[in-house]
């Protein structure tokens, strides 16, 4: 078993955010963030294999990071479809701004309050900007369609 292997075990087993397993596992030596690291690993999930990325607008590939950095381990934590509303790629609104679902993943038994049992890993259509909410905070998105972004 490798360190990655034994991180995401940790992680799925509740002893470890996936956020702190990210940190011990990229350890600073390497030039990308655990925040970075999540989307990374959220675009492979969603099949953007291929997709540019990196600080100059497109370094590398995910794929190649996702290599590079011995991510593999770490992708079924942020594919968690079990009873999903909101399986991946999904359109939803929240705060009232569209967004795209890119992650799900069981919610930490570190978060206190939790409300929620799952948490969606949402990038915005406007902004880009990626974070994780609870899963009840978000609706379909109403008036946009597949062919709509």
């Amino acid at each position: 078993m490798t360190d990655a292997d034994a991180l995401a075990e940790a992680v799925r087993d509740g002893d470890m955010t996936l956020e702190a397993a990210l940190e011990e596992h990229l350890d600073g030596e390497h030039d990308v963030s655990e925040e970075d690291a999540v989307r990374l690993l959220a675009y492979a999930n969603m099949g953007w294999g291929a997709r540019a990325v990196g600080p100059d607008g497109g370094t590398r590939t995910v794929d190649e990071f996702v290599r590079l950095f011995d991510l593999k381990a770490f992708l079924p934590l942020l594919d968690d479809q079990r009873d999903s509303d909101h399986p991946l790629g999904s359109l939803v609104s929240y705060g009232g701004d569209a967004a795209q679902v890119i992650g799900r993943r069981a919610g930490s038994p570190f978060v206190t309050p939790r409300y929620d049992d799952y948490e969606l890993l949402i990038e915005m259509l406007e902004g880009g900007t990626v974070g994780f909410v609870g899963e009840g905070e978000v609706e379909p998105a109403d008036g946009y369609g597949a062919g709509d972004e």
